[in-house]
């Protein structure tokens, strides 16, 4: 075969379809030299793209990223570390390592192993296509972008008040969203059942899987903690609003804002909360490349479970109050307000539901909605089978947003 010596590798390099190619997951000095790599390739050398542009000195990066091993989410290898860095791309390892991670998930879904895996998500910088071809489907990937607003928190507004979340706050939520979202997925199957049985019998077809990632505490955790060790680095100090939550009873007995504790809480189920993260690419020199990421938006008296697309927006005009309304435009306002506080040059929410997108439009405020192409493209493969069959397209993935992207 001659030599496979290529941009100075000593050894030479088996082919992409050599038996002797396995997966294995990286060992801590391979974790090492791929933080380094990514920050050499994204920070350093690619200045023009401030988007993958490091705000942290090499070794701090690296270090974020060992530290960032520790908390609770990625412990035992809860979070995976890859890179095809230069000398190897071109030969088709990256397509064989995808088809031999697909084998294996699929295969765990096979098995009575507690934790099957039914389906993995990953989100490509590099387009639709190319991912879409090694079996993870493209999905909905768009967001609203708000503008930061130093006076937007104080604004002489009427309505409800915003009420600032912190780590505290987010422990007694964060199983309250559970438990929401696990009652949604429940309405959202039943109701496109109900969709599917309507139709007559040429048409009808099974209904594949409403399937969600779990917003839950270690999820949320591991956005801020990242947040945290950037900031500390950045500013030198750590933020201590994490999100917001309003009341949306429109009795007047309602405690507008009250952050809620567990279980005797007036205005349970009738809350509207935010939780936010904040990502730095451009560092404390510019707003560009600087985001505050909504990661989860969550709204207890708002349902979006309709299986028709043109009906269930003509519903959720219906139902969505101008209480509503009002909230949500209280916790985006304190979100522009905590980007500007803190060098963020925009507000995003990803994939807004059919109901956060009637709040957006009632709510007056200014906002782009922007639908990515090629960076962060959410994407899906599913391995359950069932009425899922193979084909990723047929599955509803609910709550896609920012919380599932690491």
């Amino acid at each position: 075969m001659g030599s496979n010596h290529h941009n100075g590798d000593p050894l030479p390099l088996p082919d992409a379809a050599s038996p002797f190619l396995v997966l294995v997951a990286p060992t801590p000095g391979e974790r090492r030299r791929v933080w380094a790599l990514t920050h050499t390739m994204w920070g350093v050398w690619a200045l023009t793209h401030t988007m993958w542009g490091s705000a942290l000195a090499a070794a701090d990066y690296v270090a974020r990223e060992a530290y960032l091993t520790t908390v609770p989410l990625a412990r035992e290898g809860g979070i995976a570390h890859w890179i095809l860095t230069e000398p190897y791309r071109g030969r088709g390892y990256a397509g064989r390592m995808l088809r031999e991670l697909g084998a294996r998930l699929a295969d765990q879904a096979g098995t009575t192993n507690d934790q099957p895996s039914l389906f993995s998500v990953l989100y490509s910088d590099i387009g639709k296509t190319y991912y879409a071809n090694k079996g993870w489907a493209p999905f909905s990937s768009s967001h609203l972008s708000f503008p930061p607003a130093k006076e937007a928190a104080s604004a002489a507004i009427q309505g409800p008040v915003a009420t600032p979340l912190g780590y505290h706050e987010l422990a007694e939520l964060c199983p309250v969203d559970e438990r929401l979202l696990q009652e949604r997925l429940v309405r959202r199957v039943a109701a496109r059942a109900a969709a599917a049985a309507a139709k007559t019998a040429k048409t009808a077809t099974a209904v594949g899987p409403s399937v969600a990632l779990v917003p839950d505490l270690n999820t949320m955790l591991w956005h801020l903690m990242r947040e945290d060790y950037m900031t500390k680095h950045i500013f030198g100090l750590t933020p201590t609003v994490r999100g917001a939550l309003c009341c949306t009873r429109p009795s007047e007995t309602a405690t507008a804002g009250a952050v809620p504790a567990a279980g005797n809480n007036d205005d349970d189920g009738h809350r509207m909360w935010m939780v936010w993260t904040r990502g730095y690419y451009g560092g404390s020199e510019t707003t560009e490349g600087n985001t505050l990421h909504i990661l989860r938006v969550v709204l207890e008296d708002l349902y979006d479970d309709g299986a028709d697309a043109d009906a269930d927006a003509a519903e959720t005009e219906k139902v969505v109050t101008q209480r509503h309304v009002d909230a949500f435009a209280a916790l985006v306002r304190l979100a522009q307000a905590e980007a500007a506080a803190w060098m963020c040059g925009s507000v995003q929410l990803w994939n807004p539901t059919p109901a956060q997108a009637v709040l957006a439009r009632r709510s007056g405020l200014a906002y782009e909605v922007v639908d990515r192409e090629e960076e962060s493209i959410a994407s899906l493969r599913w391995n359950g089978g069932g009425d899922g069959g193979s084909d990723a397209t047929r599955v509803d993935w609910v709550a896609n947003e920012k919380f599932g992207w690491f």
